[in-house]
């Protein structure tokens, strides 16, 4: 999910509800926890109430949260390789 939001922040994913988190993106202080995981459980309500699928924001929301604030100041790739314990690639100037 936290993928999918950051996606949808950088304009690579058009759908429905891109104008909803976007919106609610706008409104955010990047600065501010609370506020981020407001915008979170904001979004993930919204796309629940939509696809009908019952989740426990309450719970998912914080940990969508810090991936996506993790995702943002790091990167998808080395957030993914320290997660899943990945070695990560080696940047193409340090290459032999």
């Amino acid at each position: 999910m936290a993928v999918t939001l950051e996606i949808v922040l950088r304009g690579g994913l058009e759908d429905v509800h891109a104008g909803y988190i976007l919106e609610r993106w706008a409104a955010a202080d990047k600065h501010s926890q609370e506020s981020l995981l407001t915008f979170t459980r904001e979004a993930l309500v919204h796309l629940s109430t939509h696809t009908h699928e019952p989740l426990d924001v309450v719970r998912v929301a914080p940990e969508v949260r810090n991936l996506l604030v993790d995702i943002r100041e790091q990167g998808l790739r080395a957030v993914l390789a320290r997660r899943y314990a990945l070695k990560e690639p080696t940047p193409p100037d340090q290459r032999m």
